[in-house]
């Protein structure tokens, strides 16, 4: 299993990179500062994972945010 970070807007996910408590306060401050991103924390396995980082190398955000959602198995929100 894998712990990710993932920042998204209302066009989907945008960035999908591993945790580090650099990272969440990067995300977490954005958040804070433009009102336009969501800050998501997730754990999911290997398959999961590559899905994802395909549907965001072929720029598919909103699916990747879908995917992100229907398929971690744990998922919340940054705050």
């Amino acid at each position: 299993m894998h712990v990710y970070l993932g920042l998204a807007d209302c066009n989907g996910l945008k960035t999908f990179l591993p945790e580090s408590d650099v990272l969440q306060r990067r995300f977490v401050r954005r958040v804070h500062d433009d009102g336009q991103h969501v800050a998501v924390w997730s754990v999911l396995d290997s398959e999961a994972l590559a899905t994802i980082q395909h549907l965001l190398d072929v720029a598919d955000y909103p699916t990747a945010w879908w995917y992100l959602q229907s398929h971690s198995a744990h998922f919340g929100r940054l705050l």
